[in-house]
């Protein structure tokens, strides 16, 4: 599930929101051109849980959302794979 927000200000709100729920997130500042605070990922939520975020938009993708996968390698960092057909750039 993709939620989506307008504006810093609405990933901020969020933030606060799933802090106050209890969700485990992690935030993304963007380091790449000085853009910041661009996006946050939950652990996967079931149940009642999902109910915190029930007034969000859902995020509706015409692209591929990733191209690529995480995967952890022998050193313990993660190691992205393209996935099959994409360049990985």
């Amino acid at each position: 599930m993709h939620i989506g927000v307008p504006d810093v200000r609405g990933l901020l709100r969020l933030e606060q929101k799933l802090v106050d729920a209890g969700i485990t997130f992690f935030r993304w500042d963007e380091p790449d051109d000085d853009l910041g605070f661009t996006s946050i990922a939950t652990v996967p939520l079931c149940g009642k849980i999902r109910e915190v975020l029930q007034n969000y938009r859902l995020l509706k993708h015409r692209w591929p959302v990733a191209l690529g996968s995480a995967l952890p390698s022998k050193g313990g960092r993660e190691q992205v794979q393209p996935l099959p057909g994409q360049p990985l750039s």
